[in-house]
């Protein structure tokens, strides 16, 4: 079966469902851009950043614990919608200030978006499909979620071009765009508001269900949560250990970011097909562990040394 046959077998409206993140997910991908590496640009300091990073990290981690519980009794379109509405807001804060205080407020507001999005998305996408089309509808959800983030991430790209055109300053065309893609944002749970009118929910009690699996569980949430907690670290700084060791602006290190998100995309293409030829264990197993050893051999890598 070819890959666009795996996706069209999605039902359509599970399609419109994945393709309403396209908006949100371009204001995260700008808005991390901004965080990482146009911030210390304006002499806000790296280990701000960090603790900005940290910050998110934890809440949308902690966060999606309760909004899981909360999104099953009370449903998840509900807590869905709304966490997707918070995001905007929380971005625009970026446009008028570097203030610590403002912006670690931003960020907790935008993590808990964050993480009750990550509470209810994937069960939103279950609930539309079956086991058929269900792995096609969680691949056509990473690929559209990546692409449309490198979109964000690509947009300082155009900056001195519009600087150029329009005689603003960086500042200017920054803080525009900021706002451009807040507001661009609410498009997203609009839309979902509109797909998810009449889905249907039952609220349930979630138990945590102990068995001869549970282990087994564990031990791999465990290895998952420290490979993410490796990139999570390491990715999103990338673009300010580059301003800070050789001045490379946003402009670059944007697009950089962007290349790695349009070749994570492309990547996930094929995974349905390896999940299908070669099961979802030994797939997860063989691209993780790849990925892993690339990412082990940046700190390896000397020609990135100035001379």
């Amino acid at each position: 079966m070819s890959i666009l046959a795996t996706f069209s077998a999605i039902p359509r409206k599970t399609r419109m469902i994945i393709y309403s993140l396209v908006f949100l997910n371009i204001a995260v991908g700008y808005i991390i851009v901004v965080l990482v590496a146009y911030l210390p640009e304006l002499n806000v300091s790296s280990s701000a950043v960090g603790l900005l990073l940290g910050l998110g990290g934890i809440v949308a981690s902690v966060g999606s614990i309760p909004l899981g519980v909360l999104s099953d009794k009370r449903g998840r379109k509900v807590i869905l919608v709304l966490s997707s509405l918070v995001v905007a807001p929380a971005v625009i804060v970026f446009a008028f200030t570097t203030n610590l205080l403002y912006l670690s407020i931003s960020v907790i507001v935008y993590s808990i978006g964050e993480a009750g999005t990550l509470a209810t998305w994937n069960a939103i996408i279950a609930d539309q499909t079956t086991l058929v089309n269900r792995d096609a509808a969680f691949s056509l959800s990473f690929i559209v979620t990546t692409g449309s983030f490198a979109v964000g991430s690509l947009l300082p790209f155009f900056f001195p071009l519009i600087q150029h055109l329009t005689g603003l300053g960086s500042v200017a065309v920054h803080r525009d765009f900021v706002i451009i893609v807040g507001i661009l944002a609410l498009a997203t749970p609009a839309w979902l508001g509109f797909l998810l009118r009449d889905h249907a929910e039952t609220p349930t009690e979630r138990k945590l269900a102990r068995g001869r699996n549970f282990p087994r569980l564990l031990k791999f949430s465990a290895i998952n949560s420290l490979i993410g907690l490796g990139a999570g670290f390491i990715i999103p700084l990338v673009p300010t250990w580059l301003f800070l060791k050789f001045g490379i602006l946003d402009t670059y290190s944007g697009p950089l970011l962007a290349v790695s998100n349009i070749t994570i995309a492309l990547a996930a293409v094929v995974s349905p097909r390896l999940s299908t030829k070669y099961g979802l264990v030994s797939a997860i197993v063989l691209t993780q562990g790849l990925s892993t050893i690339f990412m082990l051999s940046l700190a390896q890598h000397r020609s990135l040394t100035p001379t």
